[in-house]
């Protein structure tokens, strides 16, 4: 161009030759001519117009006629349009416009272009003004593209709109809405969204894994597909949260260069069908529970079975989270309700809070209907309604749900009760009402069946147990008749078999007799179950030493013997005291005995530790030889108690020791 300009046919223009420009205007048109972007002078009172090789490029089919003439020749067709902006720069004031709108007509035809440009007032050596510099840029290629992305969008927009899906474009990194549908307005509630964070939007998905979801997709650049996802929402203004279900996609939305700028959220409002679904599970699993629960009544005759069977199935059908049957029962004081099965608790936690009170709500009387059903016990006017009215008591069961359902037999008597209770307000409806008055219409049926049942098997039982009684006390009969005649056999054995004289043998086998009867008497006020070991040396003294038992004193804790081993002491305790009376200190007016007893704990098992000790009787010296008593304490009672048996004839008097583990309890 700078080339052109110094061939420039000095006739065509009033610019002169261009080695007598002014200053200024060389200024510009050199720094016009070196720069690759477009540019333009006009100059002197004719707005002659000079420019580079870009602004060549725009003038079209004008260029190259274009050179040295006026400005508004070569752009008369919107001439209109610039004289406002040209008229501003000659008076010294510069402009800027963007993407103003011209239609040219630079190959012969009309044209639609955009423009950005700037006009600046050009001044000449005496700072007046003498044309004006403009840079400019043709935008039509990026208003054209906006234009058809915009075009585009709203094509998609109206697709989206009619979309029976819910949409939503998020930008990143904050997930700001830039788009939703109407069906993404029903969801939430028709709130203003576009231009707030997902956490400005919808405050109430906090902590329920909505924003991580999103950070998560926005992070890895990986999609996520949601199905029948649950979300709290708030679907009406100022209306509560409400429970819905979705299906959905998170669909990241990433640049050429592969980068997350938004993410896509598409999906359905699912739970309308996810709520008939839900009930029709519901109605499966109720025919179920009852055609379960009815196959189990019709065939059961174990009552506790029979109550577990209906309490169970009556907390499956209601969802309580704690159900009972509570057994009509009767006393002297009349008709109460008893605990009898506890289903969904422990029933540790039930005991605490007491029997149930004869209540409105709580009632065993058979003319009343007894049928139950409140949204909330704890303000019903008919709870704690007793007399005298001391209202709700301080310790009942945390429960606000309550269904109450009573249990008639066929005669219309009131079997018991049925309770269902939630800590929560109104779970229970007509329905479930309903269900548990059928529940307990069959469960009448089979409480009378199985109660019938199990009186003729307590009968049955009854009868077996008499007869295993029978039996038991015939063979113990039998067993206690051949021990005790084994016991006087031995006895006699021993009695008849010395030097003694025959009235001698006799009177020591009576008395032996007698301390036997003794110990038996003692033990058949026991039932032949033990005897304590106190109450066997007494009674084996009394019957032995007779006026002289006073002398013995006998002293320790509590002992329990068994049986056999009683009859052992007895009969050791009786062959001491003949002695004593005999031969040792009973056998004067001074003498006196002492029987005392301990126990102590020996390599973790309790040990008896029992001495007979004689004093103020004569002077004592060791038989020549054993008698049977002797042999009866050191060996019968030894070998008894599986212990230790000492017998000392100490000139003193004799003493003598026992150490034997005590019999472990059976």
């Amino acid at each position: 161009m700078a080339q052109m300009m110094r061939e420039l046919d000095q006739s065509s223009t009033a610019l002169g030759s261009p080695v007598k420009w002014a200053a200024s205007l060389q200024s510009v048109v050199s720094l016009m001519v070196n720069s690759r972007f477009p540019m333009f002078v006009a100059w002197g009172e004719e707005l002659s117009l000079l420019y580079n090789d870009a602004y060549a490029a725009i003038l079209g089919e004008k260029h190259p006629r274009a050179l040295g003439r006026p400005f508004e020749e070569v752009w008369n067709e919107i001439w209109d349009d610039l004289t406002p902006l040209v008229e501003s720069a000659l008076q010294g004031r510069a402009s800027w416009l963007e993407d103003l709108p011209l239609t040219m007509n630079r190959h012969g035809y009309d044209e639609a272009t955009w423009f950005t440009f700037s006009y600046s007032p050009v001044r000449g050596e005496s700072g007046e003004i003498c044309g004006l510099f403009c840079a400019c840029t043709e935008t039509t290629e990026k208003v054209l593209a906006i234009r058809s992305i915009k075009a585009e969008r709203a094509r998609l927009e109206n697709l989206f709109e009619q979309a029976p899906g819910f949409m939503a474009m998020l930008s990143e990194p904050e997930h700001t809405f830039e788009f939703v549908n109407k069906a993404y307005q029903r969801l939430i509630g028709d709130r203003p969204v576009i231009g707030l964070t997902i956490r400005e939007a919808l405050p109430e998905l906090v902590d329920q894994g909505f924003y991580e979801l999103l950070d998560t997709v926005y992070q890895s650049g990986q999609p996520y597909i949601g199905r029948q996802q649950p979300v709290r929402l708030q679907r009406t203004t100022d209306g509560p949260i409400e429970q819905a279900y979705v299906d959905f996609i998170y669909q990241p939305v990433k640049d050429a260069d592969g980068k997350v700028t938004g993410i896509f959220a598409e999906g359905y409002d699912v739970t309308e069908q996810r709520t008939v679904e839900a009930r029709l599970e519901s109605h499966a699993r109720t025919l179920a529970i009852l055609n379960r629960t009815g196959t189990e009544l019709s065939s059961e005759l174990d009552l506790d079975k029979v109550v577990r069977h209906v309490t169970d199935a009556g907390v499956a059908l209601t969802g309580a989270q704690v159900g009972a049957f509570f057994y009509n029962t009767k006393d002297a004081e009349g008709e109460k309700l008893t605990l009898y099965h506890l289903s969904g608790a422990e029933r540790s936690q039930f005991d605490k809070f007491g029997p149930p009170r004869e209540t409105d709500v709580f009632n065993p009387d058979a003319e009343s209907s007894g049928l139950v059903r409140s949204a909330d016990i704890t303000s019903d006017p008919r709870y704690g309604n007793t007399d005298p009215p001391f209202g709700i008591p301080e310790h009942d069961l945390p429960v606000r749900s309550y269904l109450s359902v009573p249990v008639k037999s066929r005669s219309g008597e009131v079997i018991g009760e049925l309770f269902f209770g939630h800590e929560e307000p109104a779970m229970f409806s007509e329905a479930h009402e309903e269900l548990i008055l059928g529940i307990a219409s069959q469960a009448a049926s089979a409480f009378d069946n199985a109660q019938l049942y199990r009186e003729a098997e307590m009968e049955i039982a009854q009868r077996k147990k008499f007869e295993a009684r029978q039996v038991l006390l015939i063979n113990e009969l039998n067993h206690r008749v051949k021990n005790t005649l084994a016991i006087v056999q031995g006895l006699a054995q021993q009695s008849f078999k010395t030097d003694l004289p025959t009235e001698d043998a006799k009177a020591s086998f009576g008395a032996r007799l007698n301390a036997l009867a003794a110990a038996h008497s003692l033990l058949t006020r026991q039932n032949w179950e033990a005897a304590l070991l106190s109450e066997t040396i007494h009674d084996a003294v009394t019957a032995a030493a007779g006026e002289t038992a006073s002398r013995i004193v006998a002293e320790g804790p509590d002992v329990v013997l068994p049986p056999q081993t009683a009859v052992t002491w007895a009969m050791a305790i009786h062959e001491l005291c003949t002695n004593a009376i005999k031969y040792g200190a009973l056998s004067n007016e001074s003498g006196t005995v002492t029987v005392r007893w301990s126990i102590a704990e020996t390599k973790g098992r309790s040990h008896l530790h029992l001495e007979w000790t004689e004093a103020g009787g004569p002077a004592v010296t060791a038989p020549p030889k054993r008698g049977f008593g002797s042999r009866m304490i050191e060996r019968a009672l030894a070998s008894e108690l599986q212990g230790d048996v000492t017998l000392n004839y100490e000139p003193s008097g004799v003493r003598c020791v026992i150490d034997a583990p005590l019999p472990q309890p059976k």
